[in-house]
């Protein structure tokens, strides 16, 4: 096989040819860049139509774009060849020139003069060509050799250029510790270099290729501080996950970890430093996400261990945060450093949360179990919270995990952190009626008796034929003095299992408590004969609401008497049985002037009656009712003191029976439904009592606030549960 170099000179040879042919070169362009890039393209397309065009003798554009083919295998194999068919060429030329003149006439003399100049031009080129070809000491071939030499070295010097922006760009996209195309990329631009330099590349090529050296040497440099850095920060991830495998899933509860002695390795000691030199450090890293989650998980561990060196694992909450930019992460710090549950609980139910990350997850629910826990921490409880947190490490928003959560704190005896882990165990599985019948009945047994109502009415709409859970909805509405809603949902409880026992007996007492007597009378009835075949059933209660019922129905015939004031009730009992029927049609002043002359005359009615009467006194003081239009000047901020006054001494009644600390709870949870009853809601509804000044307005906000300081705990959404 022939050198390269051989048929690269014979394309030189086409080269002239082509300009002595067509008048130009082969690769034309207004710039050497665009000269350099069809060169580099082989695009001789021009070229070859122009020569193809120029009438010269056929075998000679034959020859020229032989000499000129892109592929060197198609070309002459030397020059010698190219200089023997010149030589035939020439030959044919000179023996049709002659023949030309000699039959040529007079009449065609001067319309071929033209081309007959420009035949002759042929031999005579193709001689001097001959002459170039042979003489191997011509200046013409030595220029033109040194400018096919030239141009081949800037052609190749070219494709190293563009090996090199190639492996540039590659390097750029590749993985951070990978430099294997930085490599490469500096490789070729040495490559080029010695190329120009050896070969006499144009000018403007060696100053491309300078320029190229230049910044790929700036981002190689680059490139290798940011893998080295890539490679420190993944042996930093690498150990802070090893630390965190040993100790398993249980988190917190495995003890302090050893995070220190690797974080010290990479010169950051959280002890010593600041928390803004601390943070300075771990950013260096480039992994500060992973070490904020170690920092989590330290904080965590010294918070359970040693909750009394508060500062450490502050410290260490502090220092994740300012290297950690998800707001969300750094809400839960901060929740944890202010010790704020009813922010963490927020962020838990936050719709924002389902679209975070695993992790992220993982840390709201394992800060709000640590905050929970924290409060009642028992060594031997410590194994089932383990579990717990087992599994919410291994799929956050855990159902199942919080459930069981719920029961390791009920058995504590934490009702508030019960109803906390149930809510999270809702959150994560919201179609699961059980679960909001579980959290639904220690809402009530604690008194939080609207958040109750909510998580029954969404059970009810996913089971409506749940018997259970539309008699457990009639009771919450009852604890909020809605008996027109609870009555409603004890129907629907007798119309799911129209023979439970409890369901009709509940249904019979509310209509008879809702005023509703000739109805109550048949319900009660109905319900004591199914109680009849019950072991342990009792009929004693339901006979004396039947008593009641009809005792009232009697009275309420009357009733019409009673407001004329053209009857009198007889004694103290009958003024509390009118005043309950007054209250019942909505005659909140008459019923409570009814229930003060009782009062005045027996004082110890209050403690029975303290929550109906108040009732009665709030709507009339908030100018509600069928009789409002009859209150006198100054009566409804009578009936305003009245209603304080009658609560202060119910709650006194209550609170003098549950002096023991077993009964703190009871007092508690009724103070709730004191503060959660609907029909108390005027009292705290500033708009209702516009009527007062700002100094009443003021009192009657003190005395709220007052009643809130006394039930300890009163929200579970405030988080505060000192005292319970």
């Amino acid at each position: 096989m022939d050198p390269p170099q051989v048929r690269t000179d014979v394309f030189g040879l086409g080269a002239i040819l082509c300009e002595i042919i067509t008048g130009e070169p082969p690769y034309r362009g207004a710039f050497a860049g665009a000269i350099l890039q069809r060169a580099r393209n082989a695009d001789l397309a021009p070229a070859l139509a122009g020569v193809e065009r120029s009438g010269f003798d056929r075998e000679l554009v034959r020859l020229t774009k032989r000499c000129l083919s892109a592929d060197a295998a198609d070309r002459p194999r030397h020059a010698g060849i190219v200089a023997t068919e010149l030589s035939a060429i020439l030959a044919s030329a000179q023996e049709r020139a002659r023949a030309a003149k000699l039959s040529a006439s007079t009449a065609r003399a001067r319309a071929v003069s033209k081309r007959r100049s420009k035949r002759w031009m042929v031999p005579l080129t193709l001689f001097v060509l001959l002459v170039i070809l042979v003489g191997s000491g011509g200046m013409l071939w030595v220029r033109e050799r040194s400018r096919s030499r030239s141009a081949q070295a800037t052609v190749l010097a070219s494709l190293a250029i563009d090996e090199a922006e190639k492996s540039r760009l590659e390097g750029r996209q590749a993985p951070v510790e990978d430099m294997t195309a930085w490599t490469k990329a500096v490789e070729a631009c040495r490559r080029a270099e010695v190329i120009a330099r050896e070969e006499s590349a144009d000018e403007q090529i060696r100053i491309r290729i300078a320029d190229l050296k230049s910044s790929i040497a700036t981002e190689f440099d680059r490139a290798r501080c940011a893998a080295e850095q890539a490679r420190k920060g993944r042996q930093l991830i690498e150990a802070l996950q090893k630390v965190r495998a040993e100790r398993g899933n249980a988190g917190w509860l495995a003890g302090v970890p050893s995070y220190d002695p690797v974080l010290k390795e990479h010169e950051i000691d959280a002890a010593v430093l600041s928390v803004e030199a601390a943070s300075l450090a771990i950013q260096a890293t480039g992994v500060s996400s992973s070490v904020a989650q170690a920092l989590d998980d330290w904080a965590h561990a010294r918070r359970w261990v040693q909750p009394v060196r508060s500062a450490e694992w502050r410290k260490l909450l502090e220092i994740a945060r300012s290297v950690d930019p998800d707001p969300l992460r750094n809400k839960v710090r901060q929740a944890l450093i202010d010790d704020d549950l009813k922010a963490l609980g927020e962020m838990s139910r936050s719709p924002g949360l389902s679209q975070a990350g695993a992790d992220t997850r993982a840390l709201v629910d394992t800060s709000l179990l640590l905050l929970l826990a924290g409060r009642s921490k028992l060594a031997a409880f410590e194994a089932k919270l383990g579990n717990i947190l087992n599994s919410l490490h291994q799929m956050p928003r855990n159902a199942d995990a919080w459930a069981q959560a719920a029961k390791v704190f009920g058995a504590l005896d934490d009702p508030l952190e019960a109803i906390e882990a149930l809510r999270q165990a809702v959150n994560a599985k919201p179609s699961d009626p059980e679960l909001r019948e579980e959290l639904a009945v220690a809402l009530i047994s604690s008194g939080f008796m609207a958040e109750a109502v909510r998580e029954l009415e969404v059970a009810t709409q996913l089971e409506p034929k749940r018997a259970n859970y539309w008699f457990l909805l009639a009771g919450a509405w009852e604890g909020l003095g809605e008996l027109e809603e609870a009555l409603r949902a004890a129907k629907k409880a007798v119309d799911a299992q129209p023979k439970d026992l409890e369901s009709n007996l509940l249904l019979g007492r509310l209509l008879k408590d809702s005023g509703r007597y000739e109805e109550a009378v048949p319900a009660i009835l109905r319900a004591m004969r199914l109680g009849e075949g019950t072991p342990g059933w009792s009929s004693l209660q339901a006979d004396s609401w039947i008593r009641e019922a009809r005792v009232m129905i009697e009275l309420d015939h009357r009733m019409k008497d009673f407001r004329r004031g053209a009857c009198r009730p007889l004694d103290n009992r009958q003024r509390v049985q009118v005043a309950l029927i007054f209250h019942q049609r909505h005659f909140h002043a008459t019923a409570a002037r009814y229930f003060a002359e009782a009062f005045e005359w027996d004082n110890s009615l209050i403690a029975s009656h303290f929550l109906v009467s108040s009732r009665a006194a709030a709507r009339a003081a908030a100018g509600q009712g069928a009789d409002a239009q009859e209150l006198a000047d100054g009566e409804r901020h009578r009936f305003l003191q009245l209603a304080q006054a009658w609560i202060l001494a119910g709650v006194g009644v209550i609170d003098r029976a549950n002096k023991e600390a077993s009964g703190r709870r009871h007092f508690t949870r009724e103070l709730r439904r004191i503060l959660g009853d609907i029909s108390l809601a005027p009292l705290g509804n500033p708009a209702s009592l516009g009527y007062l000044s700002a100094s009443d307005r003021d009192e009657v906000s003190r005395f709220w606030k007052g009643l809130r300081d006394r039930a300890v705990g009163w929200s579970v959404e405030s988080g505060s549960r000192t005292g319970e």
